[in-house]
C-alpha cells in the first residue's frame, strides 16, 4: 500500500476509481491529497468486512460519490460479472510486502 501512497502523491494526471476489497485487516485507514491533480485518495473501513480504495475530486458532488460508493459495497457479486474484476493473490504467508 505505501507504494500504492506515493505513486499517486507523485502522479500528474487525474483518474478517478472506487476499489471494493472485502477484507484487509493489515492496512490501516488512510486519506492523501493531490494538489497537483486536484484528488484526493482514501482508504477505509466501511463495516465490518468491507473497505473502499476511492480516488476522487478533492472537491467532488458527495451525493453522487456517496451513491457509488454505496453501490460498490452492495453490488450482487454472482449477477455482476460484466461489471467487476476479482484479483487474488492469495499472499497471505508470503510476509512483509512494504520492503
Amino acid at each position: 500500500m505505501e507504494r500504492l501512497k506515493g505513486a499517486f502523491v507523485n502522479a500528474s494526471e487525474p483518474i478517478n476509481f472506487i476499489i471494493s476489497f472485502w477484507f484487509d485487516k493489515n492496512v490501516e485507514s488512510f486519506e492523501l491529497k493531490n494538489n497537483w491533480t486536484g484528488e484526493r485518495l482514501t482508504f477505509r473501513q466501511m463495516d465490518e468486512v468491507d473497505r473502499l480504495l476511492v480516488r476522487c475530486p478533492i472537491r467532488r458532488e458527495e451525493d453522487k460519490w456517496a451513491k457509488w460508493e454505496e453501490e460498490a459495497i452492495k453490488l450482487q457479486w454472482s449477477r455482476q460479472w460484466n461489471r467487476r474484476i476479482v484479483i487474488d493473490f492469495n499472499d497471505w504467508d508470503i510476509g512483509d510486502m512494504d520492503g
